[in-house]
């Protein structure tokens, strides 16, 4: 099986994470051996004025943290990742192709940024350690989730 995700806000940890355990789910309920994802987004903005990031819902500062950090929690997964900076539509696009040929296009509305910790919950990430560190965390870390802003979400699968 093989997968492509385009957007251009996989910026932090908690997005890099929603995004691995849905491709692993699909994976998993695909019955796929392997399963190599691309994904493509943006770098970061070089001249980000926030201060320092402290959050899992934060954005990595340097792109090779957030690349090594992304292929190896992916690593933990079963998956076969790989980061691509580029510029990309503002849309967020999923396309799974499965091994008896068949394809699958998701839009997702907002992505995984449409999810955060609730307001007033904080929850660490250290972005200056090293990526196993940093992988481990993403991979072992169980927070509650709910849908930020107003308004509903969507998605819409199409078979291709």
């Amino acid at each position: 099986m093989r997968a492509s995700y385009q957007d251009p806000y996989v910026h932090s940890p908690l997005v890099a994470r929603l995004l691995l355990d849905t491709v692993g789910q699909l994976a998993v309920q695909s019955h796929s051996e392997e399963l190599r994802l691309v994904i493509e987004t943006r770098p970061p903005r070089p001249d980000d004025p926030r201060t320092s990031p402290v959050q899992l819902g934060h954005d990595w500062r340097n792109a090779t943290h957030r690349r090594d950090v992304i292929e190896e929690l992916a690593r933990k997964r079963g998956l076969r990742a790989l980061l691509v900076e580029k510029e990309v539509p503002h849309g967020r696009r999923l396309r799974i192709e499965f091994s008896d040929g068949t394809a699958a296009t998701i839009v997702l509305d907002q992505g995984f940024g449409a999810w955060a910790p609730p307001r007033g919950v904080t929850v660490r990430h250290d972005f200056s350690a090293n990526t196993a560190a940093q992988a481990e965390r993403l991979a072992t870390i169980n927070v509650i989730l709910e849908k930020r802003g107003l308004g509903e979400t969507y998605l819409v699968v199409t078979r291709s």
